[in-house]
């Protein structure tokens, strides 16, 4: 469980700070070549909200009820994602 949290949280974490940091960048990796001013300030700020989660899980990863709360909480940002 630990290897899985570790890897969902640097991945959350690497792609959080790209959308954060290099927006651009980023979302022309993901497949988006033309952002607009608006999604480049959407990846701003679920690029946060990414890195604050991953951070969040990987802070937790020593403690069962902690960890469980951060997992479902990042789940329920997926989900409303995809929605």
């Amino acid at each position: 469980m630990r290897l899985l949290v570790l890897a969902l949280s640097g991945g959350r974490i690497a792609i959080g700070a790209g959308l954060a940091l290099v927006p651009r960048r980023a979302l022309a990796a993901l497949g988006f070549r033309d952002a607009s001013p608006t999604a480049v300030t959407i990846s701003r700020i679920a690029g946060g909200r990414d890195l604050i989660m991953g951070t969040a899980a990987l802070a937790a990863r020593d403690d069962r009820v902690r960890l469980r709360s951060a997992t479902l909480a990042n789940a329920a940002a997926d989900a409303c994602d995809v929605a």
